[in-house]
């Protein structure tokens, strides 16, 4: 046998919160678990983990309330804060507060795009002028400032910059209009960077800021960079970003004819930045940088040299304004511009400046070739997935439309964000669990997904270092997503209808959008599922009747291609999202086949289908009856493997067991298996699975934790019977199966358990940068960049799983065509509040509960909402005396029952329509 050397740190527990870490290196013939010396090495690390995790699970943090994290000193160093609208490129913030890269030209690249940056000069009126950028890099001459520390909820971030030569606080916030239900303002090509100045000395300030823009209009990649790439460039293992295209100065090969125009209207400076190339080439587009609400602004359409630059700053904070229009610019460069904004500060008084950047590249090919090892999505006029053109150019002719847009709705979409950002975060979940969930947002606004001008919506399964990770907007990745569908719930359907659009003529629906794609069971599962959830997002039943023969025919193609008999027991081979196939059954694609029968009988009960809907019951009993009887070891859920076994899991105890189960509860449709069974699997996979720490724990192939980090793994073997051959990815984490996991958790009580698990994602994606994870095909590694999780790829899609954490903790449920609302907390029934949508509007839902009384309010924040019945749980064993139901204070006529559950179902006589800043309160006597 080959010698191997292990090595093993053990963690050992010598007081509770105090550890010593011992490294023993110990070489054995061979890493076995009967080796005596290799058990009692095991013994001691699984005795530490376990006191290790019940300090985790008795961390007070878990439950209290919490506040803003403040990312200072190495918390800043993986910082990756996306700043764009949804689909139309984005700027990653840094924790340097600079733009590290600029993937506005539809490229995965970390590009910097040179100086481009903000600066501030304050002086008094018998002092000299101090310069600094609003960064903690120097720009040239620009000195930096001293040091700052960054608070992020998205989609705002807040810079807070320290420096004690200066008079002054100075902070940045940045972001991009994120206003649910309203894709459009949602997804506007720009980036908002509003400056604060406070003056903190005794004396009249005068301050000027800058913002000077390269015009990177024509910015393409070069055509070394069109070649065929390989799957491992794509990622470019070993955690290193690609920055392959250098802009030197104002130089680059495709550069050249650059114009820019400074425009002032109306207390509005602009500097427009066009190019002198046809409407058609890649290269075409525009940018524009603008500033708001300054006393006075100078402008400069051209600078060539940053020590001039920094002098003419220093010397009056004024620009030489008469350069109002510069170039064609010649071949290979282009040109520098600049606005500076004049504000004038009393002791003590603060102002805000705001900058915003716009572009506008018609032109981009989105998406790309499906398939390794020929990834190649850069190749201009190529590709197999995707289109041509943003859909923001069927809003917008240029960057200047976008700029003048933005500035005339300024107030309004400023307003609605924070609007929304203040109703999430009064949500009482602890502040590190909002965080968590507000992050994965971050994905929506990230290259990880694209919207085309023939309104196509792309969504790659993650981000490459050169290009997107793994394409065809993914369905057994894609279907886990739960936050696009409530947030955005348009785009959401326009996915369904690009899946189903996929379909071929026998049902199957490619995993991937491609002609010569193949099926997975939980990706078309999933789909059946997704289409439901759309349905329900709806303001009415049209959806749901133009694509029920598609949403059917996909059940049908499930039944006869893996359930033939229709007894509900699988056959055949399964592929699944962790990219190999299982055979026979377990409860994970077992769960998943049943969540989506359950979902086709009630669609087809809606379109009056009533054969199919006793079908897909018929089918459904059978397959849960046989899932309870045959894959239930007492503990948890498992799989019996088929005739031919193919990556199977066999025993193990697997985070995605209860999957369907999960799915079921998202979209309301109850319990498929028994109430006490779910929370004794959901238990088993805790126990098993999650690690306090990864010492001595391998991880293949591919490492997403770090050895000091907590985790839940994906399969386990408690029996110590792992098959030889078994279920790819089964050793390694990924956040986005956690999320669902720790949400049925919730569902069932454990809520320890449940925010365990979350918190431990928590501390992972810190700010802290992690490095030096070992090679393997399309291994990243993860960042630690709280904005957005990382697997296969950054910004990882599948990890908008979060958001199932935050409508499990509200119980809600809701049937927009219907007009149907329902809430059953699990979450401080006592005293809960959450933020929650409909198809037409958002707000805050709250619930108090003491001994005889309960009181509930539906605050609406955004649009309306519309009810025609309202479902509220009542405390167990509780009576519902009378109800009183209030709107904006008058008191409405309604009916309710008590159902069988305890709820009480209050029927308005009328539709109620609960408009914008109109609430809603309903008081129940209890007995």
């Amino acid at each position: 046998m080959t010698k191997v050397k292990l090595i093993l740190s053990i963690l050992l527990v010598f007081s509770v919160g105090v550890y010593a870490e011992v490294a023993t290196e110990i070489k054995v013939e061979e890493h076995v678990e009967n080796k005596d010396v290799d058990q009692t090495l095991q013994t001691k690390l699984e005795d530490a983990r376990r006191q290790l995790r019940t300090e985790l699970m008795n961390d007070p943090a878990l439950f209290e309330a919490g506040q803003t994290r403040v990312y200072r000193g190495k918390h800043l160093d993986a910082i990756e804060f996306p700043v764009g609208g949804i689909g139309s490129g984005c700027l990653l913030m840094d924790g340097t507060a600079r733009r590290r890269a600029w993937q506005i030209f539809h490229n995965f690249t970390y590009n910097v795009i040179p100086d481009s940056f903000f600066a501030i000069r304050m002086k008094q009126a018998d002092g000299k002028p101090q310069v600094r950028t609003l960064q903690t890099v120097s720009e040239g001459p620009f000195e930096k400032m001293t040091a700052l520390s960054m608070r992020g909820e998205y989609p705002f971030a807040w810079y807070d910059f320290e420096d004690a030569k200066l008079p002054a606080e100075v902070s940045l916030e940045t972001y991009n209009p994120f206003i649910p239900l309203d894709a459009k303002n949602s997804a506007i090509p720009c980036a908002v960077y509003n400056i604060t100045v406070k003056n903190v000395s005794g004396k009249p300030l005068g301050v000027i800021l800058l913002g000077t823009q390269q015009n990177a209009v024509g910015y393409v990649p070069p055509k070394a960079e069109y070649r065929d790439v390989s799957f491992d460039e794509v990622f470019d293992n070993g955690n290193q970003y690609r920055d392959p295209i250098v802009i030197k100065a104002r130089k680059f090969g495709t550069y050249g004819q650059n114009c820019n125009q400074v425009r002032t209207e109306d207390g509005f400076c602009s500097i427009d930045m066009t190019i002198q190339q046809s409407a058609d080439s890649r290269a075409y587009g525009s940018m524009s940088l603008s500033v708001l609400n300054a006393d006075s602004t100078t402008a400069i359409a051209s600078w060539d040299d940053i020590n001039v630059l920094h002098t003419d700053f220093c010397e009056d904070g004024k620009l030489s304004s008469d350069i109002a229009k510069a170039g064609p610019s010649p071949d290979g460069e282009t040109l520098n511009g600049a606005i500076a904004a004049d504000i004038q500060l009393a002791p003590g008084q603060s102002r805000t400046v705001s900058f915003l950047l716009t572009w506008h590249f018609p032109n981009d090919l989105l998406g790309g070739f499906i398939n390794p090892p020929k990834w190649n999505a850069r190749a201009w006029g190529g590709g197999q997935w995707g289109g041509k053109g943003n859909m923001y150019g069927n809003w917008w002719e240029n960057a200047s439309e976008v700029a003048d847009y933005v500035s005339v709705n300024f107030e309004k979409l400023e307003t609605e964000t924070r609007q929304f950002h203040q109703t999430f975060y009064q949500t009482n979940l602890p502040h590190w669990l909002l965080d968590r969930i507000s992050g994965q947002m971050a994905i929506l606004k990230s290259m990880t997904c694209f919207w085309t001008k023939d309104n196509y919506f792309g969504g790659w399964e993650g981000t490459g270092s050169v290009d997107g990770s793994c394409a065809g907007n993914c369905s057994h990745v894609w279907h886990y997503a739960q936050a696009h569908s409530r947030l955005f719930p348009e785009l959401a359907r326009l996915m369904r209808q690009q899946e189903l659009g996929a379909m071929k003529p026998d049902g199957m629906i490619p995993f991937r959008q491609i002609d010569n794609g193949h099926p997975a069971l939980d990706a078309q599962c999933g789909i059946i599922l997704g289409a439901y959830r759309e349905h329900l997002v709806s303001e009415d039943g049209d959806w749901l009747k133009q694509y029920y023969p598609a949403i059917k025919k996909a059940m049908e193609y499930a039944i006869g291609h893996w359930d033939s008999d229709e007894d509900g027991w699988l056959t055949g081979s399964q592929h699944t999202t962790l990219d190999c196939a299982l055979s026979g059954n377990s409860s994970w694609l077992g769960s998943m086949y049943a969540a989506a029968l359950a979902a086709s009988e009630k669609m087809a009960l809606l379109q009056d289908d009533t054969p199919h809907a006793k079908r897909c019951r018929k089918i459904l009993d059978g397959a849960t009856n046989l899932h309870n009887e045959k894959l239930w070891n007492g503990k948890y859920f498992f799989q019996i493997p088929g005739k031919q076994p193919l990556s199977d899991y066999n025993n193990g105890c697997a985070i995605d067991q209860m999957l369907g189960q999960w799915w079921a509860w998202q979209v309301g449709l109850g319990d498929l298996y028994p109430r006490p069974r779910i929370k004794s699997a959901m238990a088993s996979v805790f126990n098993n699975n999650f690690r306090a720490n990864f010492v001595g724990i391998q991880q293949k192939p591919r490492e997403f934790v770090k050895s000091d980090e907590a985790a839940m793994q994906i399969i386990t073997w408690p029996g110590k019977d792992r098959p030889a051959r078994h279920t790819a990815y089964a050793d390694e984490v990924m956040s986005g199966f956690e999320y669902a996991a720790a949400a049925n958790m919730l569902e069932t009580g454990l809520d320890t358990q449940a925010l365990t698990a979350l918190k431990a994602i928590s501390d992972r994606y810190d700010g802290r940068l992690r490095t030096g994870y070992k090679p393997g095909w399309g291994n990243l590694g993860y960042s630690g960049n709280p904005f957005g999780d990382d697997e296969c790829g950054k910004f990882y899609s599948r990890s908008l799983s979060i958001y199932s954490v935050l409508l499990t903790s509200q119980g809600y449920h809701y049937v927009g065509p219907q007009d149907v609302l329902a809430f059953s907390p699990v979450w401080k029934k006592q005293n809960h509040r959450s933020f929650f949508t409909t198809a037409t509007g958002w707000g805050l839902f709250t619930q108090k509960i003491d001994s005889t009384e309960q009181s509930n309010a539906l605050d609406v924040k955004w649009g309306k909402v519309k009810l025609k019945k309202l479902t509220l749980a009542v405390p167990e064993k509780k009576t519902v005396a009378k109800i009183r139901v209030r709107h904006n204070e008058e008191h409405l006529r309604t009916t309710f029952k008590q159902a069988a559950s305890g709820a009480v179902e209050i029927l308005f006589n009328d539709t109620l329509t609960i408009s914008k800043d109109q609430k809603l309160k309903v008081d129940i006597s209890l007995k």
